[in-house]
């Protein structure tokens, strides 16, 4: 499968085979849902030359139980409700976290698990979406996040070849402006003999896109 998808842009960075690496800082939800803990991590990522700096936009109640009832009825798994919660920063400080990224030069992504967080991250102007391994096989928030017309990337974790192909025909069918992939090893932290970089010129190979 060969999809030639061209380079492109995020900011002011060439998203390229051929450009220098594009660093991301992964945030995710190591600032534990405290604010000050997620700025603090925002601003060491930006003194020691990150490109962008990545947070996870996280709905328990959607994300559970896709945001049924169940998923905050107390007899069920509370346990995992209340972590998840715990994890959960406001649309507030994720725009005030946008405002600091902008001020520091850094570019500031989310991976969003929901519809209503997708649209919440383009409303604020975000230059690209990231999409999570776990949604690789989600066809119906494939297309809806393609729909948005911004570039994506596209995490690979656990995947299969077949299903990388089957994720990308969706997103580019579906009108997705430019995509690219990443190589992720999904255990934190990953061990060297797991990483497999090979997997990244592999990828390159079979799809000539970044």
């Amino acid at each position: 499968m060969e999809v030639k998808m061209r380079e492109f842009n995020i900011g002011n960075r060439v998203i390229s085979h051929h450009q220098p690496c594009y660093i991301i800082a992964e945030i995710g939800l190591n600032h534990n849902g405290k604010e000050g803990l997620a700025i603090k991590l925002v601003e060491e990522a930006a003194k020691v030359g990150a490109d962008a700096v990545k947070l996870s936009k996280v709905d328990t109640h959607k994300l559970l139980c896709g945001g049924h009832d169940l998923a905050i009825n107390e007899s069920y798994l509370p346990e995992v409700t209340n972590l998840y919660k715990q994890f959960e920063l406001s649309n507030e400080t994720f725009s005030k976290i946008a405002g600091l990224c902008k001020r520091l030069g850094v570019d500031f992504l989310s991976t969003p698990f929901d519809e209503e967080s997708v649209d919440y991250l383009v409303k604020m102007g975000i230059p690209a979406i990231k999409i999570a391994s776990g949604d690789i096989t989600n066809d119906p928030f494939l297309k809806y996040i393609a729909g948005k017309k911004l570039p994506v990337i596209l995490s690979t974790g656990m995947s299969s070849l077949d299903e990388v192909k089957h994720a990308v025909s969706i997103l580019v069918e579906n009108s997705c402006p430019a995509l690219a992939l990443l190589h992720c090893v999904s255990g934190y932290p990953a061990k060297q003999e797991d990483l497999n970089l090979r997997v990244i010129s592999a990828l390159y190979r079979e799809f000539q896109m970044p």
